[in-house]
């Protein structure tokens, strides 16, 4: 008896070309490392750009975060061992100056 084989799943019949391994849809696109059709590479970068933009959100945030504790504790600071009730605390850190920005930092030239 002869061995029928089964055709490639990833090859369309209609067309020929190797199927986008990651929908299983369309057919790949030409060029690149990854296979993709052109619609899943494009999503991809979607993705890819969605969440380097809420890393560096995270980043911003955490950095903030960072520099307002630095600030409160040096405002702290100047109090040595005081006692403080919560609503004195609380009165303080709103007193408390802001960071500044980076262009306040920078000396001016004239």
């Amino acid at each position: 008896m002869t061995e029928q084989t089964q055709p490639d799943a990833s090859v369309s019949r209609e067309t020929g070309f190797e199927r986008c391994p990651k929908c299983n849809l369309r057919p790949q696109a030409p060029g690149g490392t990854v296979k993709w059709c052109l619609e899943c590479r494009a999503e991809y970068q979607r993705n890819y750009q969605n969440g380097r933009t809420e890393m560096a959100k995270n980043k911003g945030f955490r950095e903030g975060v960072k520099a307002t504790k630095e600030l409160l504790a040096r405002e702290f600071e100047q109090f040595g061992g005081s006692q403080f009730s919560g609503d004195e605390i609380a009165a303080l850190i709103r007193r408390a100056p802001g960071p500044k920005n980076d262009e306040e930092e920078q000396p001016q030239t004239p």
